[in-house]
């Protein structure tokens, strides 16, 4: 499978690919009341042989907060695989305090999707870990997602348009662990509906089976 990643060239991603392109994220607790919105920019798209580099804007607003986050993550695609940092899927938050107040260490194994995804198809894990201080306070951070596999192909309606995505379910293992407050524990799992040169259509997280929150493309403009 690896030779044949190697000699294609990037033909599609599943993220938007067009410097400019604008979408929106809204993240809602089960009920549906609107927890964080995110906007995101392609700034730039870098091709050069079978590789590409997509640099995104992040702006996001937690919903009550007056204030807003701001970061840059980097997308690329190699061999027709895409991969994506998964530092975006921190809640939103937390990723506030990070980018603002935080020092230490990051360590991660990107997200990583091919383009030529099948039902049936199992995906590798990825994990993102976070170790350093906040305000002076030790902070261990470690989320580990793991069983990916393509459960389905679905049509899905956004604000924004009609979909055919591909339907990843995933476990993930969280644990955080705040200095000498202690730490918690939990294992949530999860279904993504994503699709080619758009990424994350929708997603929903659940814990003990419950729809716990979840978050749809409410923008896209390319």
């Amino acid at each position: 499978m690896g030779n044949l990643a190697i000699s294609q060239s990037c033909t599609s991603m599943f993220f938007p690919t067009e410097t400019g392109t604008k979408y929106q994220h809204s993240s809602y607790k089960a009920e549906g009341t609107l927890e964080s919105i995110t906007d995101a920019t392609i700034l730039s798209v870098n091709r050069t042989n079978n590789k590409v580099i997509v640099q995104t804007a992040l702006r996001g607003q937690i919903i009550g907060n007056v204030e807003s986050y701001n970061t840059t993550i980097d997308t690329e695609c190699y061999g027709d695989i895409t991969y994506t940092d998964p530092s975006q899927l921190i809640d939103p938050a937390m990723l506030d305090q990070f980018i603002n107040e935080y020092n230490g260490q990051i360590y991660k194994k990107e997200i990583e999707i091919p383009s030529n995804i099948k039902v049936g198809d199992s995906l590798s894990d990825y994990f993102l870990e976070i170790y350093g201080t906040v305000k002076g306070i030790e902070i261990h951070f470690s989320s580990q997602t793991y069983a990916r596999s393509v459960i389905g192909k679905e049509q899905v309606e956004a604000l924004t348009g009609t979909y055919n995505c591909f339907v990843i379910e995933s476990t993930t293992h969280i644990i955080i662990d705040i200095g000498g407050f202690g730490g918690t524990a939990e294992t949530k799992t999860g279904k993504l509906w994503v699709a080619k040169d758009v990424g994350t259509v929708r997603s929903e997280e659940f814990q003990d089976g419950v729809l716990h929150h979840y978050t749809e493309l409410t923008g896209f403009r390319p």
